[in-house]
């Protein structure tokens, strides 16, 4: 059972990254006219080194090499990657083509789907407020279903692939810092080949200055952290 302090530093890391979530539509948005294989590419690039200095700050590099042994785990986490990518696929597209609504409304839905898959894969019970939960979610699914007349497939996709993604990892055993590692380096390849050779010469080139930009943000960070 998780102590207190568990429940409590999982309670605020939960609010920060939904805050943090909060931000990203507007983010997407300086970006321009950047579009979206461009901007999950570098996503995907960027996370690499990020998970490398959140596993070596957190004294978890033996755990990444290992994983090199555990091939059920490794291929674990291949899928895992698939799912996420297809989920951040799904909300960068619904920001960057005025969808931001209806991707909310997939994060909105995100947690009563975990709480179905729950007791499907994990035999957790529902306690009756959980299901008063559901029900309101059910409802405003149906509702824009059938007031706006459009099915709500990009809310419900989102929804999906993160719980999907949820299980995936909940039955992987490896630290959540080491996880994301190897998820970002399964997909950098296909994301940094795609940014190196199949963009068009313009659009290479306006990769690169985000690139560039990135880059120095990350060092401005890194830099006053130092501080």
């Amino acid at each position: 059972m998780p102590t207190n302090i568990e429940i409590r530093t999982g309670l605020f890391a939960s609010i920060g990254a939904y805050v943090l979530w909060g931000f990203l539509p507007l983010y997407f948005k300086l970006l321009g006219e950047t579009s979206p294989p461009v901007i999950l590419a570098h996503r995907i690039v960027w996370s690499v080194p990020t998970a490398l200095v959140l596993i070596v700050a957190a004294g978890k590099w033996g755990e990444l090499t290992g994983l090199w042994r555990s091939p059920r785990v490794m291929f674990t986490l291949l899928a895992s990657s698939l799912a996420i990518a297809t989920n951040w696929t799904i909300y960068i597209w619904a920001v960057t083509n005025g969808r931001v609504l209806e991707g909310s409304l997939g994060y909105f839905i995100n947690p009563l789907i975990t709480f179905v898959f729950a007791a499907i894969f994990f035999g957790e019970r529902f306690k009756p407020l959980q299901l008063v939960a559901l029900g309101m979610a059910t409802a405003g699914v149906l509702n824009q279903t059938l007031v706006v007349g459009e099915f709500p497939w990009v809310s419900l996709s989102l929804a999906l692939s993160f719980a999907i993604y949820g299980v995936i990892r909940k039955t992987t055993p490896v630290d959540s810092r080491v996880g994301f590692g190897m998820e970002a380096i399964w997909l950098s390849p296909v994301a940094a080949a795609y940014l190196m050779f199949f963009l068009p010469g313009e659009r290479r080139r306006s990769a690169m200055a985000i690139q560039v930009t990135s880059s120095c943000c990350c060092w401005q960070g890194l830099s006053r952290r130092r501080r």
